[in-house]
């Protein structure tokens, strides 16, 4: 036999074994390796400790790890673009939360289209941030506040953790519902903002309910209402915004699990299938209550789908109302 025969022999071999190798990786069962979850955000917040709660468990019911990375920095932007630059093999997560839906409302120019590049997996959780004031304000009821605010146009000065987050948005919400004038002092997180609002220098804020609730028995904060439509488990005898009168007050701070669009469904479907299953112990329940989260009664990825464009309808309305949008 000549050499060129042989060849050719060799090369059809080499051929179809390529092909078999193709498929019979496209027929091993996801997952193979190891998975990232991308948080925008610092270690040790309480997206972080979300994150790494759903993490721990999604390893064990994957059989692969679930590697929580840190990216945080420009109000989650920085993580939230590396996750839409990563491969589309269901391989990168995103930790995704409200602050996501606000700052497209917010930013035309983002370096991503968060509603068009990714998809949503599984809503974790939700919680509605307590409004608080000092001691110091002689109001005890959101219509009180509001009748202060009212003699007092533009003088309250509220804080927030940075301009474009949930409590940010969630005073502009009320502020505009109830025709007053606020100052918003913004910090660069959470913690700042509390310590000067027990300090004194700003007046009112907007909280998540487990960082405010040891001041409010204590005493050294007052607590007004709760901004999501019920009662928190934790504070039930802080009344909701809604009861005040303002019947549609829904403000709530989301998180969830999302990745890049063009994921395949197969993969979006069994990532939900085993978040789901997680969400549905009571065991984490418990764990979310008591970082005050109420588990999410969404189960379905179209569930999710929809809330998230209805939430992201609602920023953007309050965003040109408030005349927020960045130029």
């Amino acid at each position: 036999m000549s050499a060129r025969p042989l060849r050719n022999v060799h090369a059809c071999a080499c051929v179809a074994l390529a092909a078999w190798a193709s498929a019979a990786c496209h027929a091993q069962p996801y997952p193979i390796k190891p998975l990232r979850l991308m948080m925008p955000y610092p270690a040790g917040g309480s997206t972080d400790i979300v994150g790494r709660l759903v993490a721990e468990r999604l390893t064990a019911a994957l059989k692969q790890g679930v590697v929580v990375e840190n990216r945080p920095g420009a109000s989650a932007q920085i993580g939230t673009e590396a996750a839409a630059k990563a491969p589309a093999d269901g391989y990168t997560l995103l930790m995704a939360t409200s602050t996501n839906a606000i700052n497209q409302a917010l930013n035309p120019h983002l370096p991503y289209d968060f509603a068009k590049e990714f998809q949503p997996i599984a809503l974790i959780a939700n919680a509605g941030q307590v409004m608080v004031v000092h001691p110091s304000l002689p109001v005890h009821s959101v219509r009180e506040f509001i009748a202060l605010a009212k003699a007092h146009p533009g003088q309250l000065a509220y804080a927030s953790s940075g301009a474009g987050t949930s409590g940010h948005l969630a005073m502009e919400a009320l502020s505009s519902a109830a025709q007053i004038k606020l100052l918003h002092v913004p910090y660069k997180g959470n913690a700042p903002a509390l310590n000067d609002l027990l300090g004194g220098q700003v007046t009112c804020g907007f909280a998540n309910v487990v960082s405010v609730l040891p001041q409010v028995k204590a005493g050294r904060l007052r607590a007004l209402g709760i901004s999501s439509a019920k009662r928190s488990a934790l504070a039930p005898d802080v009344p909701t915004i809604a009861e005040a009168g303002f019947a549609d007050f829904d403000i709530t701070a989301w998180f969830g699990i999302m990745a890049r669009a063009d994921v395949p469904a197969a993969i979006i479907a069994r990532l939900n299938q085993e978040i789901v299953q997680i969400l549905s112990s009571s065991e984490t329940q418990e764990k979310l209550l008591s970082y005050g989260l109420d588990s999410s009664p969404l189960r379905s990825t179209k569930e999710f789908a929809d809330f998230l464009q209805t939430d992201m309808r609602r920023w953007s309305k309050l965003a040109r109302e408030a005349r927020l949008i960045s130029q």
